[in-house]
């Protein structure tokens, strides 16, 4: 059991940003050495020990792996906080992926409220673009109205980056890991259909355990 301080453990404040600097710490918090994973790895290893000291112990220090993930979450955002697409294509990157938008409540299409200002000043600043739709699917025919709500927001623009379907919603670990498998598949389907490249965003222990990998693949 945990008592969260709503506090950073030290405080961050940055006052110039710098999307270069962003780029290098980023390792630091999802990396495969990256807190986000050190904290996991502490927290987890507690279910194996027999020592209720040990498993005291791990906890502390999972712990102090979070506070320090809410560390450098700040500092990131800190150092991208509104910088523009000419100021990030200058730091080195290329391109943007961007959120297009998911199912809200009742099954009704909710686009990204920046989406349509983010694509506009990426294309301006010279970035190749891709997106990701948020899924919220429970059944094939969930993934079918995502898809073809999906086909309305990407209709007339054109993207060098593929069309990530992101499937991660703890809302859907319950299903059964073909209807999981089968949901994506009908999604990427059909946005193949229409001529983009579609693609799976997830994490790995979705890809290791939820989802049937060699059926993604084809």
């Amino acid at each position: 059991m945990w008592i969260y301080e709503k506090k950073l453990q030290y405080p961050v404040k940055i006052a110039r940003p710098n999307a270069r600097l962003a780029s290098l710490i980023i390792d630091a918090l999802g990396g495969p050495d990256g807190e986000l994973g050190a904290a996991m790895r502490y927290l987890n290893q507690r279910y194996s020990m027999k020592d209720g000291k040990v498993v005291g112990i791990l906890t502390d220090v999972g712990s102090e792996e979070l506070g320090h993930a809410e560390m450098i979450a700040a500092i990131l955002h800190q150092l991208t906080r509104n910088l523009s697409p000419e100021e990030i294509k200058a730091a080195g990157f290329d391109f943007a992926i961007l959120r297009l938008g998911y199912m809200g409540s009742g099954n009704v299409g909710q686009v990204d409220p920046v989406f349509e200002m983010d694509y506009a000043d990426a294309k301006a600043a010279g970035l190749d673009v891709g997106a990701y739709f948020y899924s919220y699917a429970y059944s094939v025919e969930d993934a079918r109205e995502e898809a073809e709500f999906a086909l309305t927001l990407l209709e007339g623009k054109t993207f060098e980056y593929p069309i990530y379907f992101d499937i991660e919603d703890e809302s859907q670990m319950g299903l059964d890991r073909q209807l999981l498998t089968d949901i994506c598949v009908e999604f990427c389907s059909i946005l193949q259909e229409h001529g983009y490249y579609a693609s799976i965003y997830t994490n790995n222990t979705w890809l290791s355990t939820l989802l049937q990998r060699d059926k993604l693949a084809t």
